[in-house]
Protein backbone atom coordinates (compact mmCIF):
# COMPACT_ATOMS: atom_id res chain seq x y z
CA UNK A 1 0.00 0.00 0.00
CA UNK A 2 2.84 2.45 0.97
CA UNK A 3 4.10 1.44 -2.64
CA UNK A 4 1.12 3.02 -4.34
CA UNK A 5 1.29 6.04 -2.67
CA UNK A 6 4.99 6.42 -3.71
CA UNK A 7 3.87 5.90 -7.33
CA UNK A 8 1.25 8.39 -7.28
CA UNK A 9 3.12 10.98 -5.84
CA UNK A 10 5.72 10.26 -8.65
CA UNK A 11 3.29 10.65 -10.74
CA UNK A 12 2.00 13.59 -9.40
CA UNK A 13 5.58 15.44 -9.21
CA UNK A 14 6.18 14.02 -12.88
CA UNK A 15 2.84 16.28 -13.83
CA UNK A 16 3.83 19.10 -12.07
CA UNK A 17 7.15 19.37 -13.99
CA UNK A 18 5.76 19.22 -16.80
CA UNK A 19 3.00 21.96 -16.49
CA UNK A 20 6.12 24.06 -14.84
CA UNK A 21 7.92 23.19 -18.17
CA UNK A 22 5.06 23.95 -20.54
CA UNK A 23 4.26 27.04 -18.55
CA UNK A 24 7.94 28.62 -18.53
CA UNK A 25 8.25 27.68 -21.86
CA UNK A 26 4.86 29.47 -23.48
CA UNK A 27 6.43 32.45 -20.96
CA UNK A 28 9.31 32.61 -23.13
CA UNK A 29 7.84 31.89 -25.89
CA UNK A 30 5.53 34.85 -25.61
CA UNK A 31 8.73 37.46 -24.68
CA UNK A 32 10.80 36.62 -27.36
CA UNK A 33 7.66 36.97 -29.78
CA UNK A 34 6.98 40.55 -27.70
CA UNK A 35 10.64 41.34 -28.92
CA UNK A 36 10.42 40.48 -32.10
CA UNK A 37 7.20 42.60 -32.64
CA UNK A 38 9.17 46.02 -30.87
CA UNK A 39 12.49 45.55 -32.46
CA UNK A 40 11.08 45.26 -35.94
CA UNK A 41 12.77 47.47 -38.49
CA UNK A 42 11.73 46.60 -41.47
CA UNK A 43 8.59 48.05 -43.31
CA UNK A 44 4.96 47.29 -42.16
CA UNK A 45 2.86 45.42 -44.59
CA UNK A 46 -0.15 47.40 -46.18
CA UNK A 47 1.65 50.39 -45.16
CA UNK A 48 2.27 53.01 -48.12
CA UNK A 49 5.18 55.84 -48.36
CA UNK A 50 3.13 59.42 -47.76
CA UNK A 51 3.08 61.35 -50.18
CA UNK A 52 3.18 64.67 -51.13
CA UNK A 53 -0.10 66.69 -51.44
CA UNK A 54 -0.91 69.03 -54.21
CA UNK A 55 -4.07 70.97 -55.23
CA UNK A 56 -6.78 68.56 -56.74
CA UNK A 57 -10.47 69.06 -57.53
CA UNK A 58 -12.98 66.05 -57.19
CA UNK A 59 -16.69 66.31 -58.58
CA UNK A 60 -18.86 63.89 -56.88
CA UNK A 61 -22.62 63.63 -55.47
CA UNK A 62 -23.66 63.38 -51.99
CA UNK A 63 -26.86 61.59 -50.67
CA UNK A 64 -27.91 63.86 -48.18
CA UNK A 65 -31.08 61.94 -47.25
CA UNK A 66 -28.57 59.37 -46.68
CA UNK A 67 -26.21 61.91 -44.31
CA UNK A 68 -29.23 63.23 -42.32
CA UNK A 69 -31.08 60.04 -42.00
CA UNK A 70 -32.20 59.89 -38.26
CA UNK A 71 -31.96 63.14 -37.57
CA UNK A 72 -34.60 64.91 -35.80
CA UNK A 73 -36.52 67.84 -38.05
CA UNK A 74 -34.91 70.71 -36.81
CA UNK A 75 -31.36 69.38 -37.09
CA UNK A 76 -31.86 68.07 -40.61
CA UNK A 77 -29.83 70.91 -42.62
CA UNK A 78 -26.98 71.71 -40.11
CA UNK A 79 -26.91 67.74 -39.91
CA UNK A 80 -26.12 67.80 -43.77
CA UNK A 81 -23.68 70.34 -44.04
CA UNK A 82 -21.59 68.80 -41.19
CA UNK A 83 -21.92 65.12 -43.31
CA UNK A 84 -20.51 67.21 -46.19
CA UNK A 85 -17.78 68.59 -44.33
CA UNK A 86 -16.73 65.18 -43.32
CA UNK A 87 -17.30 63.33 -46.35
CA UNK A 88 -14.38 66.32 -48.04
CA UNK A 89 -12.03 65.69 -44.80
CA UNK A 90 -12.11 62.06 -45.51
CA UNK A 91 -11.90 62.11 -49.36
CA UNK A 92 -9.12 64.94 -49.51
CA UNK A 93 -7.24 64.18 -46.35
CA UNK A 94 -7.41 67.96 -44.99
CA UNK A 95 -8.88 69.16 -41.51
CA UNK A 96 -9.43 72.65 -42.65
CA UNK A 97 -12.88 72.46 -45.04
CA UNK A 98 -14.83 75.11 -45.95
CA UNK A 99 -18.40 75.67 -47.09
CA UNK A 100 -19.04 77.88 -50.23
CA UNK A 101 -22.40 80.15 -49.44
CA UNK A 102 -23.95 78.78 -52.43
CA UNK A 103 -23.96 75.48 -51.27
CA UNK A 104 -25.26 76.52 -47.84
CA UNK A 105 -28.20 78.31 -49.55
CA UNK A 106 -29.18 75.61 -51.46
CA UNK A 107 -29.00 73.22 -48.42
CA UNK A 108 -31.15 75.44 -46.72
CA UNK A 109 -33.36 76.89 -49.49
CA UNK A 110 -36.25 74.14 -48.65
CA UNK A 111 -36.28 74.89 -44.79
CA UNK A 112 -34.31 73.28 -42.05
CA UNK A 113 -36.22 69.92 -42.69
CA UNK A 114 -36.89 69.64 -46.62
CA UNK A 115 -33.92 68.31 -47.74
CA UNK A 116 -32.91 67.59 -51.35
CA UNK A 117 -31.97 63.54 -51.82
CA UNK A 118 -28.93 64.23 -53.91
CA UNK A 119 -26.38 67.25 -54.33
CA UNK A 120 -23.53 67.55 -56.86
CA UNK A 121 -20.53 69.10 -55.27
CA UNK A 122 -16.95 70.54 -55.77
CA UNK A 123 -14.47 69.82 -53.64
CA UNK A 124 -10.93 71.60 -54.70
CA UNK A 125 -8.19 70.98 -52.62
CA UNK A 126 -6.56 74.47 -52.63
CA UNK A 127 -2.68 75.16 -50.66
CA UNK A 128 -3.32 77.84 -47.99
CA UNK A 129 -2.38 80.99 -48.30
CA UNK A 130 -1.95 82.28 -44.91
CA UNK A 131 1.78 81.79 -43.64
CA UNK A 132 0.10 81.51 -39.72
CA UNK A 133 -2.15 78.53 -40.58
CA UNK A 134 -1.61 75.15 -39.05
CA UNK A 135 -2.48 73.00 -42.37
CA UNK A 136 -0.78 73.41 -45.67
CA UNK A 137 -3.67 72.96 -47.43
CA UNK A 138 -7.67 73.39 -47.15
CA UNK A 139 -10.65 72.25 -48.99
CA UNK A 140 -13.29 74.43 -50.45
CA UNK A 141 -17.15 72.80 -51.32
CA UNK A 142 -18.91 74.43 -53.82
CA UNK A 143 -22.11 73.70 -55.81
CA UNK A 144 -21.39 72.04 -58.78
Amino acid sequence: MNNNKYYALIILSDYKIILSSIIILSIYIYLFNMGKKINYQGKAKGKKDEKEMDAKTVKTTVNVHKAAHRATFKRKAPTAVKKIKEQARKLLFTNDVRVDPSLNQHIWRNGVRNLDRKVEVVMERKKNEDEEAKEKFYTLVKLA
